[in-house]
């Protein structure tokens, strides 16, 4: 089993497994709800690609150390 990796969403650290989360997901961990529109971005990601945003359908690998926000923009 991997262990888990440390990342910081909405600026407080959380215990995530560290493999492919979707946008869903990533919504959940941040107490989220599910017909709620977020803006979610991230830093200090994977790769080629550290930096960014997810949208309804997409999935990031997560890795320590991220830096992840998860925005309620629905009134935006």
């Amino acid at each position: 089993t991997m262990n888990n990796v440390n990342i910081i969403l909405n600026g407080r650290t959380v215990s995530a497994e560290p493999r492919l989360h979707s946008y869903a997901n990533l919504v959940h961990l941040a107490d989220g709800y599910p017909n709620v529109l977020y803006t979610v971005t991230y830093d200090k990601g994977p790769g080629a690609k550290p930096e960014g945003s997810l949208t309804k359908n997409d999935f990031i690998r997560v890795v320590e150390g991220m830096i992840i926000n998860v925005t309620d923009t629905s009134g935006a």
